[in-house]
């Protein structure tokens, strides 16, 4: 797998992750971005929210050249999946069930001029 980026959630977890799939291309740093951080539910609305993950990804995916690897929270991931996918993103179950989402869960997509095609969701690895 080429990657030529890698961005992960500023949060523990996801960032101890991201540096260790990430010893996989020696040299390639991890790029933390708050926005990337799952809901704060009792903060933020689920509109906000949403909208927080569109201008990430619209910053990270849109403009850069190459193969980026995301690592993130549920919310985050499942936003961007459903965009590839044409799934509405709702509060509501709608879109739960339309996919397996499991923590470590790989999902490639890829995006080229406004288009998106899903190569596979929540494969999992070992990483």
């Amino acid at each position: 797998l080429k990657i030529d980026h890698i961005y992960s959630s500023d949060l523990k977890r996801a960032h101890q992750t991201a540096a260790k799939v990430a010893t996989n291309w020696p040299g390639m740093p991890v790029k933390t971005d708050a926005r990337l951080r799952e809901r704060d539910i009792p903060d933020e609305s689920f509109p906000d929210a949403c909208r927080r993950w569109k201008d990430v990804f619209n910053e990270i995916i849109v403009p850069l050249d190459g193969d980026i690897l995301i690592v993130a929270h549920d919310g985050p991931v499942r936003y961007l999946v459903s965009t590839a996918l044409g799934i509405p993103y709702t509060e509501t179950p709608l879109n739960v069930g339309a996919f397996d989402l499991d923590n470590c869960g790989l999902c490639h997509l890829q995006y080229n001029q406004g288009h998106w095609k899903t190569r596979f969701i929540n494969r999992r690895a070992d990483i």
